[in-house]
């Protein structure tokens, strides 16, 4: 064998090693970023879970006045009004944060999806179109845009009142029952 043989075989074999490289690198990039993927969603619903452990599950009685904010935010009493804006605040500020997320390709749509749904069917609610009208003039524009075009093309889908009506019928069942 000559020396040109040699080395036609040494590139060959040199360019399958480049080759076999730069697969098993596109393997640990999409490994790397699918658990960056993970961790962020993960980081994501822990963000979530707090908000939710500070206004609901430390504070029960919170409850009620997110329920009667979302039928009917305009009659509820100052105070009220004010936790029930720091609630939605905090959904919406997660929303976005979720939206942002996506945008950067750091969780996918499936993941975004339910969590549109969920803020959706709360700002179509009485109430809540009433705080998101007055409020989303302060919100971020990708959170806004978002959310008004999924509100249009999501209308006739039941809001979070008509959904869940257990949910809103419990002060009002209590109540009857004190009556009697």
């Amino acid at each position: 064998m000559n020396w040109e043989a040699i080395g036609a075989v040494v590139e060959i074999a040199g360019a399958f090693g480049v080759i076999a490289t730069l697969i098993f690198l596109g393997v640990q990039i999409r490994q790397s970023s699918m658990a960056t993927m993970a961790a962020t969603f993960d980081a994501l619903l822990a963000e979530w879970r707090q908000p939710e452990r500070n206004s609901f599950i430390e504070h029960p009685e919170n409850i009620r006045v997110f329920a009667d904010g979302l039928s009917d935010f305009a009659n509820l009493e100052l105070n009220d009004q004010r936790l029930f804006n720091y609630i939605m605040s905090q959904y919406a500020l997660f929303i976005e944060n979720m939206i942002q997320q996506h945008q950067h390709n750091n969780i996918e749509y499936n993941q975004l999806a339910p969590w549109i749904n969920y803020f959706s069917m709360l700002i179509r609610s009485p109430g809540g179109e009433v705080w998101w009208q007055q409020y989303k003039i302060i919100l971020a524009s990708n959170l806004t845009e978002t959310m008004d075009e999924h509100r249009l093309k999501n209308s006739t889908r039941p809001n979070i009142v008509d959904l869940l009506p257990y949910f809103f019928e419990i002060d009002q069942q209590l109540a009857e029952d004190d009556d009697a």
